[in-house]
Protein backbone atom coordinates (compact mmCIF):
# COMPACT_ATOMS: atom_id res chain seq x y z
CA UNK A 1 0.00 0.00 0.00
CA UNK A 2 2.85 2.30 0.67
CA UNK A 3 3.87 1.74 -2.76
CA UNK A 4 0.84 2.65 -4.18
CA UNK A 5 0.40 5.60 -2.41
CA UNK A 6 3.57 6.95 -3.87
CA UNK A 7 2.44 5.97 -7.33
CA UNK A 8 -0.81 7.87 -6.98
CA UNK A 9 0.39 11.32 -5.43
CA UNK A 10 3.23 11.06 -7.77
CA UNK A 11 5.93 11.13 -5.15
CA UNK A 12 7.83 7.86 -6.37
CA UNK A 13 11.03 9.55 -7.57
CA UNK A 14 10.79 12.61 -4.43
CA UNK A 15 11.00 9.94 -1.96
CA UNK A 16 14.19 7.87 -3.03
CA UNK A 17 16.71 10.14 -1.41
CA UNK A 18 15.19 9.24 2.30
CA UNK A 19 17.29 6.18 3.95
CA UNK A 20 13.73 5.15 5.57
CA UNK A 21 12.55 4.95 1.41
CA UNK A 22 15.44 2.93 0.94
CA UNK A 23 15.23 0.85 3.48
CA UNK A 24 11.63 0.01 2.85
CA UNK A 25 12.19 -0.77 -0.66
CA UNK A 26 14.87 -3.44 0.41
CA UNK A 27 12.87 -5.16 2.86
CA UNK A 28 9.98 -5.11 0.74
CA UNK A 29 12.26 -6.57 -2.43
CA UNK A 30 13.82 -8.85 -0.12
CA UNK A 31 10.25 -10.05 1.19
CA UNK A 32 9.25 -10.82 -2.22
CA UNK A 33 11.93 -12.20 -3.90
CA UNK A 34 13.20 -14.65 -1.49
CA UNK A 35 9.70 -15.56 0.34
CA UNK A 36 10.48 -19.24 0.49
CA UNK A 37 14.09 -19.19 2.32
CA UNK A 38 12.04 -16.20 4.93
CA UNK A 39 9.53 -18.65 5.57
CA UNK A 40 12.19 -21.36 6.37
CA UNK A 41 14.20 -18.88 8.52
CA UNK A 42 11.02 -17.96 9.99
CA UNK A 43 10.22 -21.86 11.04
CA UNK A 44 13.62 -22.58 12.36
CA UNK A 45 13.82 -19.36 14.52
CA UNK A 46 10.49 -20.29 15.96
CA UNK A 47 12.17 -23.87 16.97
CA UNK A 48 14.95 -22.59 18.19
CA UNK A 49 12.44 -20.17 21.03
CA UNK A 50 10.32 -23.46 21.64
CA UNK A 51 13.14 -25.05 22.32
CA UNK A 52 14.89 -21.94 24.23
CA UNK A 53 11.19 -21.55 26.12
CA UNK A 54 11.17 -25.49 26.82
CA UNK A 55 14.52 -25.28 28.78
CA UNK A 56 13.69 -21.90 30.26
CA UNK A 57 10.35 -23.66 32.05
CA UNK A 58 12.43 -26.94 33.01
CA UNK A 59 14.97 -24.69 34.89
CA UNK A 60 12.17 -22.80 36.56
CA UNK A 61 9.99 -26.27 37.83
CA UNK A 62 13.41 -27.62 39.18
CA UNK A 63 13.73 -24.19 40.99
CA UNK A 64 10.40 -23.87 42.09
CA UNK A 65 10.05 -27.54 43.34
CA UNK A 66 13.24 -27.14 45.17
CA UNK A 67 11.92 -23.99 47.00
CA UNK A 68 14.54 -21.30 45.71
CA UNK A 69 11.48 -19.37 43.89
CA UNK A 70 8.13 -19.08 45.45
CA UNK A 71 5.73 -18.94 42.32
CA UNK A 72 5.99 -18.87 38.36
CA UNK A 73 3.87 -18.29 35.40
CA UNK A 74 4.71 -20.01 32.19
CA UNK A 75 3.37 -20.42 28.45
CA UNK A 76 2.57 -23.82 28.69
CA UNK A 77 -0.90 -23.39 30.54
CA UNK A 78 -0.37 -25.67 32.93
CA UNK A 79 -0.01 -25.27 36.75
CA UNK A 80 2.74 -27.05 38.79
CA UNK A 81 2.69 -28.59 42.40
CA UNK A 82 4.74 -29.36 45.44
CA UNK A 83 4.72 -30.48 49.11
CA UNK A 84 5.84 -27.43 51.31
CA UNK A 85 5.42 -28.33 55.31
CA UNK A 86 1.74 -28.85 55.69
CA UNK A 87 0.77 -27.48 52.67
CA UNK A 88 0.17 -28.08 48.68
CA UNK A 89 1.56 -25.08 46.74
CA UNK A 90 0.41 -23.90 42.96
CA UNK A 91 3.43 -22.76 40.89
CA UNK A 92 0.74 -19.43 40.86
CA UNK A 93 1.62 -19.24 44.81
CA UNK A 94 -1.87 -20.61 45.84
CA UNK A 95 -1.65 -22.61 48.98
CA UNK A 96 -3.87 -25.36 51.17
CA UNK A 97 -3.44 -27.57 53.55
CA UNK A 98 -2.95 -31.32 52.98
CA UNK A 99 -6.05 -32.12 54.45
CA UNK A 100 -7.77 -30.54 52.22
CA UNK A 101 -5.81 -32.01 49.34
CA UNK A 102 -6.65 -35.70 50.48
CA UNK A 103 -10.67 -34.48 50.64
CA UNK A 104 -9.88 -33.48 47.12
CA UNK A 105 -7.96 -36.80 45.93
CA UNK A 106 -11.06 -38.64 46.74
CA UNK A 107 -13.53 -36.30 45.08
CA UNK A 108 -11.72 -37.18 42.39
CA UNK A 109 -11.19 -41.12 42.55
CA UNK A 110 -15.23 -40.91 43.39
CA UNK A 111 -15.37 -38.80 39.56
CA UNK A 112 -17.04 -36.29 42.15
CA UNK A 113 -15.03 -33.11 41.77
CA UNK A 114 -16.89 -30.95 39.15
CA UNK A 115 -18.69 -27.78 41.01
CA UNK A 116 -16.58 -28.58 44.51
CA UNK A 117 -15.20 -25.67 46.59
CA UNK A 118 -11.42 -25.96 47.16
CA UNK A 119 -10.39 -24.22 50.73
CA UNK A 120 -13.72 -22.76 50.16
CA UNK A 121 -12.61 -20.22 48.00
CA UNK A 122 -12.27 -21.27 44.67
CA UNK A 123 -14.67 -23.73 42.52
CA UNK A 124 -13.46 -26.73 40.43
CA UNK A 125 -15.16 -25.90 37.05
CA UNK A 126 -13.46 -29.28 34.99
CA UNK A 127 -11.75 -32.22 35.09
CA UNK A 128 -10.18 -33.90 32.20
CA UNK A 129 -6.81 -34.90 32.14
CA UNK A 130 -6.06 -31.36 33.56
CA UNK A 131 -8.16 -29.97 36.76
CA UNK A 132 -9.18 -26.53 36.12
CA UNK A 133 -9.81 -24.65 39.45
CA UNK A 134 -10.14 -20.81 39.39
CA UNK A 135 -7.65 -19.77 36.96
CA UNK A 136 -5.13 -22.89 37.38
CA UNK A 137 -4.74 -25.66 35.26
CA UNK A 138 -3.51 -28.98 37.20
CA UNK A 139 -2.45 -31.80 34.65
CA UNK A 140 -3.20 -35.52 36.10
CA UNK A 141 0.21 -36.16 36.07
CA UNK A 142 0.90 -33.37 38.87
CA UNK A 143 -1.89 -34.39 40.78
CA UNK A 144 -0.78 -38.16 40.71
CA UNK A 145 3.51 -36.65 41.92
CA UNK A 146 1.37 -34.94 45.11
CA UNK A 147 -0.51 -37.99 45.54
CA UNK A 148 2.34 -40.27 45.88
CA UNK A 149 3.96 -37.88 47.92
CA UNK A 150 0.80 -37.46 50.69
CA UNK A 151 0.03 -41.09 51.11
Amino acid sequence: MYFDYLEYTKQKTKHKKYKEHRETLRLANDFYNNFDSLQETIKESNRKQAVKDKKAIIQKVKDWKSLKINWFRNKTNNDFLRLNNDFIETSQNVKIPILEAKRLLKLIEHKNIIGQRVDNRFIVKAFNNVLKVGCHNIPVKEINYIKQLIN
